[in-house]
């Protein structure tokens, strides 16, 4: 009698386990190809699609943004709208890009509550994509930061900013 209840047990937990591994090796994935990219969007890659769009977070480290040091300003990828200046930016611990101020008037916050937490999101205010989140923690105002995906922007250095937009 304890045996069927030990193989039923030890099947059970390890297809918890193979659902909860296909999940998270899915959980960045997207259905997105190229084609289903609106045209006026096309200039993206399906990553910064994702980000921005479909509200996604690009895997730590994944963005060249991260070690950018140069002066200069950060736009948003579809729009070109300017979001950050590289003088806010700081260290990269997390993997995504951090800033301490934003440019306010280009840049919104809202809240967004899940079932077991919240998170307060940072959106451009042209298309309300998705950029990143506002976070506790770091030297910003209030002790927040701007935790921000390094595929929703584009940098432009201080030599070329003027020629840029």
């Amino acid at each position: 009698m304890l045996q069927p209840m030990l193989y039923l047990l030890t099947a059970a937990i390890l297809t918890i386990m193979f659902f909860f591994m296909t999940m998270s090796s899915t959980m960045y994935q997207s259905h997105t190809s190229r084609q289903e990219i609106p045209e006026e969007l096309s200039h993206l890659s399906p990553q910064q699609y994702r980000v921005l769009y479909e509200n996604k977070t690009e895997p730590e480290y994944s963005s060249q943004l991260v070690e950018e040091d140069r002066p200069g300003i950060y736009v948003t990828a579809d729009t070109g709208l300017i979001v950050f200046d590289s003088s806010h930016k700081f260290g990269a611990e997390t993997g995504l890009l951090g800033f301490t101020e934003a440019v306010e008037e280009n840049v919104y916050t809202r809240e967004v509550s899940g079932l077991f937490s919240s998170q307060i999101e940072v959106r451009s205010r042209d298309t309300s994509a998705y950029l990143g989140e506002l976070l506790d923690g770091g030297p910003g105002q209030a002790g927040q930061h701007y935790s921000i995906n390094g595929s929703a922007l584009e940098f432009i250095p201080d030599d070329t900013a003027g020629e840029a937009f």
